[in-house]
């Protein structure tokens, strides 16, 4: 059996679409703890950052799982090299998307898999550029962040719903700006 170590409805719909079977199991984990512990100066103190959470999630549940696969990721959007999380409230949203607006950015997943009494832990990293800030995406992104499509996500968006229009180029793995890197967990799994 796989334990998704994970709250992300995102995480559990990539899963469902490559009909893995799995349980999911939220690891209470003190995350801000965590990042407050990281001095973020360049990209590999990023994907730092994002690993350690993801080991944390697993090690938060591996006692109670020892005979199974324990699958946990966390996913940060990374602007200039500080970390957006999620929106505190309306405004937060509001503001990282405006921050967001006309740059590149990182989106960097870690991942840690318990598999045969082994932890392995790894990050994928992609880029996203995000259009300019102008009249049709100030009042996309109002309609998006009121409607509460910012809602639990890193950097307010989802690149996977209406939060697609502020995309203009994506380099690197899709899914993983969603919040899984499939492909590379699929490998890992089989």
């Amino acid at each position: 059996m796989i334990i998704l170590g994970s709250s992300s409805p995102r995480r559990r719909d990539i899963l469902n679409m490559f009909n893995l079977s799995f349980k999911v199991v939220k690891p209470n984990v003190d995350e801000e703890k965590i990042k407050n512990m990281f001095e973020i100066n360049c990209e590999k103190d990023c994907e730092k950052l994002v690993k350690s959470l993801s080991v944390a999630k697993l090690n938060a549940i591996k006692e109670e799982y020892p005979d199974d696969i324990i699958l946990c990721a966390d996913t940060l959007v990374f602007l200039n090299n500080a970390p957006l999380g999620k929106p505190k409230d309306r405004t937060d949203a509001i503001n990282m998307l405006k921050k967001l607006a006309g740059n590149k950015h990182l989106v960097i997943t870690g991942v840690s898999i318990y598999k045969n009494g082994e932890i392995q832990t790894f990050s994928t990293t992609s880029i996203v550029r995000f259009r300019k800030y102008d009249k049709t995406i100030e009042k996309a992104a109002l309609k998006y962040v009121e409607n509460g499509g910012s809602d639990g996500k890193a950097g307010s968006y989802g690149i996977q719903d209406y939060g697609a229009i502020f995309v203009e180029k994506i380099e690197g793995d899709f899914y993983n700006v969603v919040g899984l890197p499939i492909e590379a967990v699929y490998r890992i799994l089989s």
